[in-house]
C-alpha cells in the first residue's frame, strides 16, 4: 500500500518494478525527450559563440545521445553538443514554466587540466545552474522558461568530458527532491535508494 497507494496493487514480488530514476524528477509521458541526433565538436570553444543559434555546425559530426553505447568509447575531453528541437505551441502553453533536466554524468569536480563546469544555452542564452552540483556524476535541473519559445529552439550543452549518458528532457514539473516528493513517491524513493 505504501509503495503503490493501493492495498491489492502488488500480489507478488514479480510485480515490483524498480522505478526509473528520472521519474522522480519530471520524467514522464508529458516530458519532451531530447534524445536524438546531436552535432558534436571537440574543437569548438567553451564560450557563448559556440551556442549562437545561427552558428553553422553543418560540418560537425553527429552522435545519437543519450542512449547510444558508442559514448563509452569516445574521448573523455571537453565537447560542445548542439541540437535543434521543435516545441509544439500547445505543449508550451500547457506548461507555463519549463525545466531542462540534464543527466549528463560528467565529472565536474575542479580539475586544472579541463573545464569543470557544464554550460547550457537555449537559443544562445546562457542558463545558470543553481545550485551548481560539483560531483563525479553531474546532473542538473535548469529553468528554461524565459529562453524557450514555440517552434524551433537551439539547445547547446558544453560538457567537460563529452559525456551525455542518461536522460535529457524538458518538463513542466518543477524540481522536487526527497523528502518533498509526497507520501507515495517518498516511499518509492526510500525503497529505490536502499
Amino acid at each position: 500500500k505504501r509503495y503503490t497507494g493501493g492495498v491489492a496493487a502488488l500480489r507478488s514480488w514479480e510485480q515490483v518494478h524498480v522505478p526509473e530514476l528520472a521519474s522522480f524528477l519530471g520524467w514522464g509521458s508529458d516530458a519532451v525527450d531530447l534524445a536524438g541526433t546531436w552535432k558534436i565538436s571537440y574543437d569548438a570553444p567553451f564560450e557563448a559563440a559556440s551556442a549562437a543559434p545561427d552558428l553553422d555546425d553543418s560540418k560537425w559530426p553527429t552522435l545519437v545521445a543519450p542512449g547510444h553505447q558508442i559514448i563509452v568509447h569516445l574521448p573523455r575531453k571537453p565537447a560542445v553538443f548542439r541540437r535543434q528541437i521543435d516545441i509544439d505551441p500547445t505543449w508550451r502553453s500547457a506548461h507555463p514554466r519549463v525545466w531542462l533536466y540534464l543527466w549528463d554524468l560528467n565529472d565536474t569536480r575542479p580539475n586544472p587540466s579541463r573545464p569543470s563546469d557544464v554550460r547550457v544555452f537555449v537559443n544562445g542564452k546562457p542558463i545558470v545552474e543553481s545550485p551548481v552540483r560539483r560531483e563525479e556524476g553531474h546532473w542538473a535541473m535548469l529553468e528554461v522558461t524565459q529562453a524557450l519559445k514555440d517552434g524551433k529552439n537551439a539547445i547547446t550543452l558544453m560538457l567537460p568530458q563529452g559525456c551525455l549518458v542518461y536522460r535529457t528532457y524538458l518538463s513542466g514539473s518543477p524540481p522536487k527532491e526527497y523528502p518533498n516528493l509526497g507520501p507515495q513517491r517518498n516511499a518509492q524513493w526510500a525503497d529505490f535508494s536502499d
